[in-house]
């Protein structure tokens, strides 16, 4: 028995021995399972399938099919080439690196898509030339340069930009062959490869780097398009690889998307510290660097975002990076991101070109926003193409519809700091871009600001004819980035200073957007700035969208000289066939033209008191990465110094229409007139608040014109017809002996006869406006609670409870408007484009006629005297395409309105 026992006994402590072993062995199990999920990411919600970057699985046949569509057909050529390009052979470089990450995305988004080009056609591969493809991208994958370096000193950064656009191709790579169908562990040596990468790029990235007495680390020291750059690839890292896990953190996906999310909110929308934020999270307030680094920065992210919403559903979701915890919207969904695409729309040149303020360069366009999935952000463009090395894959693979511009042709964005005025949305159209920054606008810009407050560039008819100088580089940026650089006021030969490093002048920078309205013959905007002593308010007028009237007042306490620039796109002595186009001075009359091939600019240029001096500088303008081309700039200055001065400037571009632009100076104001086209405009200015009066002689008007705002125009249309009137900062404004403007006080109103039927206008404050009119009017839109008239005084007493637009009509008492006479158009259609109007009216008088295209954009206006019984009038469409035409005929009694249609 006691042998039993002793038996017994060993049995039981053998048993204990095998079931601790198994407990040792379960728990060694559960470790390492609990160690090789360690700082794995399971966001809920999560869609686990592949392809989920560039799209996801149940878009793969539908994009497929897309292949053949014209311009996804050059796009995909374009991949289809890449794809089969040779392999460098080194790796040490950023070409040559950059180049093999390109082939392996490229050939495994032709894997995915399994369709070749072939002479102009799309094809299924063969099963061997899939494989080959595949093969090649996984190789590349496998044999990737993991190693990521620093620099010294305070761009320690550097290399990142680079290396980060690098492990972006390889991360989509990896991602399309795995939605190919090519298993998790085929691709696992690739997989290591690539969190090698990322691990290394995430280490670089949360190091210390010590810079003279400092100690920095990347996301606490930039907030800019590098960071933005390095968060992208590290948050896509961790939403392709989120269910990996290891016990060194540089390659846990939780310490990436912390790191990439958190900062790429952070870098946007977040950041106040020194190096502040780039944009603001409620209104448009663009992208602080400007569109050229905006582009270069969403390279990056756009892949991350639409990873992000391919991933997961819209919400918010928890992300820590330096012990701060922050919820952090899905950025697909999140409407901020939108507003930055909203700006890059509302500021595009007609050519397609952003303007080049900020760093960017002269004739930079990009179709970079068309990656945001949204048909609104991919409106066709007639300068570049999808057909980008960083767009194509993403482009095809969005499957966004093209989209059409429905913004106003006016665009006042005062916390972005852009004033824009545009004819049309046409290539030929009339465009201004004015520089007004401040807050996150301008400080956001860091290095990339330029001396620039107040300065404008000028785009017409398809030619850049007044210009901002552009980015030569990083290296070379404070080359032009100084206040002579630009279309701005010196004081004493000073401006605006550009940045020093990282730190912009705000004292000498910091202007404002304000006062603006638009109407149907008139833009209006200021831009207000102050340095060196001086303030500063520029006041732009676009006139009937044909051109611009620009004055700018300068107070000081000090007497200075001051400087107007106008930096023109040509160069004297050169012909405007020339690659630098034709500048010619006439400075007898204080003008200049600037000749670009067929498109002029005219410009007129005047200051207060008479005595100046004008004299020319040639400059430069950057028109790429370290080159430049020579262009001629005018310069007017006051002879003797003065504290109060204002410029007066006329602009007037123009193809085919040359214009009469005449202009005189009095002691303390200065008045223009401008003729032509059936119009004759008077605009006068003053610093003060005077009553002025411009004879006949000098306005080329029948009647006197008088009033006492700083600036005011009166125009004339076709028959002497009273069309448009404005003053700023006045009460009174008369034509003759009638008052035509009467303020109760001092505001900014502008009044127009849109056609016999209706008016418009736009007061700037509340209280009473007189306005003439032969008739009694009644309010059709406006802030307005009563109104009266007083038939003696032709005047319409209107009480204005609101600032802003206003529509008028005549009212249905004396003057109620009736049909005008019978009106026929033979032949309609017409073949060749030329219409007889036939116009039968029971008195003589005069008739306008117009005629505009279905958007509502005027090709033709004239008057027309008739007579009693039957008159003939003969309208000329030729020039124009065939299409759908509105044609009006208008008398003070009525209009009618007609189709035309030329063949």
């Amino acid at each position: 028995m006691q042998v039993i026992a002793e038996r017994s006994g060993d049995h039981a402590l053998a048993w204990r021995e095998c079931r601790n072993y198994l407990v040792a062995v379960a728990y060694a199990f559960l470790f390492a399972a609990t160690v090789s999920a360690q700082g794995s990411w399971d966001p809920p919600g999560a869609d686990p399938s592949y392809p989920r970057i560039l799209l996801d699985s149940v878009s793969v046949p539908v994009i497929r099919e897309t292949l053949s569509d014209p311009e996804i057909l050059a796009l995909y050529r374009s991949i289809w080439l890449s794809a089969g390009n040779p392999v460098p052979a080194g790796d040490s470089t950023d070409g040559d690196r950059f180049s093999r990450s390109l082939i392996a995305r490229e050939a495994a988004f032709a894997v995915l898509m399994d369709r070749k080009y072939d002479n102009g056609n799309i094809v299924p591969m063969t099963p061997s030339e899939r494989d080959s493809l595949a093969g090649k991208s996984r190789w590349l994958l496998e044999n990737l340069n993991p190693s990521v370096g620093y620099q010294q000193g305070w761009v320690f950064y550097q290399e990142w930009q680079m290396r980060s656009k690098e492990l972006i191709n390889y991360l989509v790579a990896w991602d399309l062959l795995r939605g190919a169908g090519y298993t998790d562990e085929s691709l696992q040596k690739a997989k290591d490869s690539v969190t090698r990468f990322t691990a290394n790029l995430y280490h670089r990235a949360m190091d210390v780097y010590q810079v003279l007495i400092f100690h920095l680390r990347f996301f606490t020291f930039q907030f800019n398009n590098h960071s933005i750059m390095t968060a992208s690839a590290l948050g896509l890292a961790a939403i392709l690889f989120n269910d990996s896990g290891d016990p060194d953190p540089e390659k846990q996906p939780l310490n990436w998307i912390n790191a990439g999310l958190w900062n790429l909110d952070n870098t946007l929308w977040v950041e106040n510290g020194i190096y502040p934020r780039v944009s603001e999270p409620d209104t448009i307030a663009g992208y602080a660097e400007g569109p050229g680094y905006f582009s270069y920065a969403f390279q990056n992210a756009f892949p991350f975002i639409r990873a992000m919403g391919n991933f997961l559903p819209d919400g918010e979701y928890p992300v820590t990076f330096g012990g701060v915890i922050r919820q952090v919207r899905n950025p697909w969904i999140d409407p901020r991101y939108d507003r930055i695409y909203e700006w890059m729309n509302r500021i595009r040149m007609p050519n397609g070109s952003l303007p080049a303020i900020h760093d960017s360069p002269v004739g930079f366009g990009t179709t970079i926003t068309a990656l945001s999935g949204k048909s609104e952000f991919n409106i066709p463009n007639p300068l570049v193409t999808p057909d980008d090395p960083f767009i194509r894959t993403q482009y095809i693979a969005g499957n966004v519809p093209h989209g059409n511009f429905t913004d106003s042709l006016f665009q006042p964005l005062p916390a972005a700091g852009s004033l824009v005025f545009r004819s049309s949305w046409d290539t030929t159209a009339i465009y201004m871009h004015l520089i007004g920054k401040h807050g996150i606008a301008l400080s956001g810009a860091k290095s990339h600001h330029q001396g620039d407050a107040g300065s404008f560039s000028l785009f017409a008819h398809g030619q850049l004819l007044a210009l901002d100088p552009g980015y030569p580089g990083a290296t070379q940026s404070e080359y032009v980035n100084k206040p002579e650089n630009h279309s701005l006021i010196l004081v004493n030969g000073n401006g605006p200073n550009p940045p020093i490093g990282e730190f912009v002048n705000t004292t000498t920078n910091t202007a404002y957007i304000q006062n603006y309205f638009t109407t149907p013959f008139l833009d209006y905007g200021e831009v207000a700035t102050s340095y060196y002593g001086a303030q500063m308010t520029r006041k732009v007028l676009f006139v009937r969208k044909k051109y611009f009237f620009i004055t700018d007042f300068i107070s000081s306490t000090q007497a200075n000289t001051y400087t107007f620039q106008l930096h023109g796109n040509g160069l004297e002595g050169a012909s405007p066939t020339d690659p630098e186009g034709q500048f010619v001075p006439l400075f007898g009359g204080h003008s200049a033209t600037w000749k670009r091939d067929s498109v002029t600019l005219h410009a007129k240029m005047l200051i207060s008191g008479g005595n100046d001096s004008l004299y020319t500088k040639t400059d430069s303008m950057a028109t790429g990465y370290g080159t430049y081309r020579r262009y001629t700039k005018l310069m007017v200055s006051n002879a003797e110094p003065m504290d109060s001065a204002f410029f007066v400037t006329t602009l007037f571009p123009e193809k085919n229409e040359t214009p009469s632009i005449n202009g005189s100076i009095g002691l303390k104001h200065v008045w223009t007139w401008v003729t032509g086209f059936d119009y004759a405009d008077v605009i006068f200015c003053q610093q003060e608040q005077n009553w002025i009066e411009i004879p006949v002689s000098y306005s080329g008007l029948p009647e006197i014109t008088a009033g006492n705002g700083k600036v005011n125009i009166f125009s004339l249309g076709p028959g002497n017809e009273i069309e448009t009137a404005f003053i700023e900062n006045g009460d009174s404004l008369t034509y003759g002996n009638q008052t035509f403007i009467s303020c109760s006080k001092a505001m900014n109103v502008a009044f127009e006869k849109i056609n016999d039927t209706r008016y418009a206008g736009y007061v700037s404050d509340t209280g009473i406006v007189a306005l003439f009119s032969n008739i009694p009017l009644r309010v059709v839109q406006g802030g307005i609670s009563q109104i009266t008239y007083d038939q003696p005084k032709k005047l319409n007493y209107l009480s204005f409870s609101s600032p802003g637009n206003f529509i008028l009509e005549p009212s249905n008492g004396i003057g109620e408007p009736v049909p005008v006479p019978d009106v026929a158009v033979m032949p309609n259609p017409s073949a060749d484009g030329h219409f007889i109007v036939e116009i039968r009216a029971g008195s003589s008088g005069r008739v306008r006629l117009s005629v505009s295209d279905l958007s509502g954009k005027k090709l033709v206006r004239f008057s027309h005297p008739v007579s009693s019984g039957k008159t003939i009038v003969q309208v000329d469409l030729s020039d124009f395409p065939p299409g759908i035409f509105l044609l009006e005929v208008s008398s003070e009694r009525g209009s009618r309105v007609m189709k035309m249609v030329r063949l």
